[in-house]
Order: structure tokens, then C-alpha cells, then sequence
């Protein structure tokens, strides 16, 4: 019993561990991309400046960048809303089916 406590352990730490590298390896990527703005390929900056065409980018960035997360979102709680239906569903029926058919304690299950 004590020695699967610590593969569990080990397993844990080890797939978190293996997580924090990748996100670390993801970022060094991605920071060294440069942003390169118009069909020139010059350097951008968005910070720089006041005139509104700067600010009209940024607008629409914004208004993209919004878009998207919404859209990302309702989808993503629309998954999750499914998937949660459905393990409930299972979890009800295993546990009357263990229970002698008890829906009750099936809705309810204590120790």
C-alpha cells in the first residue's frame, strides 16, 4: 500500500515537472518571435505612437482578440456541459447498479 502512495507521488510531481518544462520550452519559443507589421516587413510598434490609424489597429486587434475568447468560451462550456451530463449519468447508474438499483442512494451516495 505504502509503495503505491509513492509511485503515485512520484508520478504526480514527475507530470507536473514535465508540464512546467514544455511551458517553458513554449514560451522561449514564442518569445523570440518579432512582430512585423504591413508588406514591408518592418518593425511595428504599437506603443509609439498617438495617431489614429495606430489606434484604429488597435481597435481592431481588440475587437478580434474579444471575439474570439467569447467564442472559445461558449464552446469550450458547451463541451464541458456534455461531458459533465454524461459522467453524471454514469456515476448515478454505477452507483445504484452497486447499491442493489437504489436511485436514491444513487443521487446521494455517502460513505
Amino acid at each position: 500500500m505504502l509503495e503505491n502512495e509513492y509511485a503515485a507521488t512520484i508520478l504526480i510531481l514527475t507530470s507536473g515537472s514535465v508540464g512546467l518544462i514544455w511551458a517553458l520550452i513554449q514560451y522561449s519559443i514564442i518569445a523570440k518571435i518579432s512582430i512585423r507589421g504591413g508588406a514591408t516587413g518592418e518593425s511595428t510598434s504599437l506603443t509609439g505612437g498617438n495617431d489614429e490609424e495606430t489606434l484604429k489597429r488597435l481597435e481592431e486587434i481588440y475587437t478580434a482578440i474579444v471575439e474570439g475568447a467569447e467564442s472559445f468560451l461558449r464552446a469550450e462550456y458547451r463541451v464541458c456541459f456534455i461531458f459533465i451530463m454524461v459522467f453524471s449519468v454514469i456515476i448515478l447508474v454505477l452507483v445504484s447498479w452497486g447499491t442493489g438499483w437504489d436511485a436514491a442512494r444513487g443521487f446521494f451516495y455517502c460513505h
